[in-house]
């Protein structure tokens, strides 16, 4: 059966973006490799890949402090606006050398409306980009402003989100109902955050170091019982359910708020080592399929997602580019599918 669709993700440590189609088996660079050697077009570090609202290709430029434009083949460079002024140096400030220069952009989502969501890792912030560019903070306190992360709350008040600083954000999906979760990697926590409701962290604080020594994450368990010790990159699939690519278990799971449950749909346990590489990412087709980036294999996988079960593998998987096998990093990569 023809999938029709291709998957465009990122090689952080090669600093590139590939189109894979799973159909003819071609996998080809998209970006990060320039022929003529334009450093304009090389990227460093790129973390995520979204399309806009006009199907063309962007990508999170992490190390190059950017969100690109893949248009012809090349690279332009989204030339975000302060609108109102909110990121300029304030009179007094103790931000030594401060400029208001945006940092570390990571995760990017693509919200109903055609707006675009992105973490800035370094900046510690989350904005929301409207078509015209225009910036609008959602998360986070601009450095501009003095601030400390200290001890990290469970549950903030709506009145309290705009003083509470957010500690290296990186994934993040958003559901048409506005509910927003992200992987706040600073505190290995995954957050839900809906402006009536407030910010809140999905897994207890309490129960990280119990399931740290954990050496697999949990069939089904509460949500109240488990915490994921080091979650990479969120999906949703079509009916909004919340999926976590977890790295310390190396694992997906399915995450059941309404019930308050957590459940592992797929698998690939390995050795413990000091580095951490498990799921790094999770991306689903038009179709429903499941597309897994499995660092520690170093390949991606495709799942058929079953309902009170776990996923089945369908046995097509990549694992090389150009005969090079594949090579994803500790932490999140980008996956998403598209033409």
């Amino acid at each position: 059966m023809a999938f029709g669709y291709a998957l465009y993700f990122t090689e952080r440590d090669r600093n590139r973006v590939i189109r894979w189609d799973p159909d003819s088996g071609d996998a080809d660079v998209v970006a990060g490799e320039p022929a003529d050697g334009d450093p304009t077009q090389r990227l460093s570090s790129p973390y995520s890949v979204c399309f806009d609202k006009d199907g063309q290709l962007l990508v999170a430029d992490k190390l190059n402090g950017r969100i690109v434009r893949v248009r012809a083949g090349r690279l332009e460079t989204l030339v975000l606006r302060d609108a109102d002024g909110h990121r300029r140096p304030v009179p007094g400030s103790s931000q030594q050398g401060y400029n208001g220069e945006l940092l570390g952009p990571a995760g990017l989502f693509l919200e109903k409306g055609g707006t675009l969501l992105c973490s800035f890792s370094d900046d510690h912030t989350l904005y929301r980009i409207h078509p015209d560019l225009r910036l609008e903070l959602v998360l986070g306190v601009v450095r501009n402003q003095p601030y400390n992360f200290g001890r990290a709350e469970e549950a903030v008040p709506p009145a309290e989100v705009s003083k509470t600083p957010i500690d290296s954000p990186v994934g993040l999906v958003a559901r048409t109902d506005g509910t927003l979760f992200f992987v706040e990697r600073g505190r290995q926590a995954v957050r839900e955050y809906l402006p009536e409701s407030g910010l809140r962290t999905v897994f207890p604080f309490s129960k990280y170091r119990e399931s740290l020594a954990m050496s697999r994450a949990p069939a089904d368990a509460a949500v109240a019982d488990y915490y994921p010790p080091s979650p990479a990159a969120l999906a949703l699939d079509a009916s909004e359910t919340l999926y976590v690519a977890e790295m310390r278990h190396a694992a997906i799971l399915a995450v059941d708020l309404s019930r308050g449950r957590v459940r592992c749909v797929a698998e690939t346990p390995s050795p413990r080592r000091t580095i951490v590489l498990g799921m790094g990412g999770l991306a689903f087709g038009p179709d429903g399929t499941a597309w897994v980036v499995d660092a520690d294999k170093g390949k991606i996988s495709a799942y058929v997602p079953l309902s009170g079960a776990p996923w089945v593998h369908r046995g097509i998987e990549l694992m090389s580019v150009r005969g090079t096998p594949l090579r994803f990093p500790s932490g999140g990569t980008g996956i998403v599918t598209g033409l």
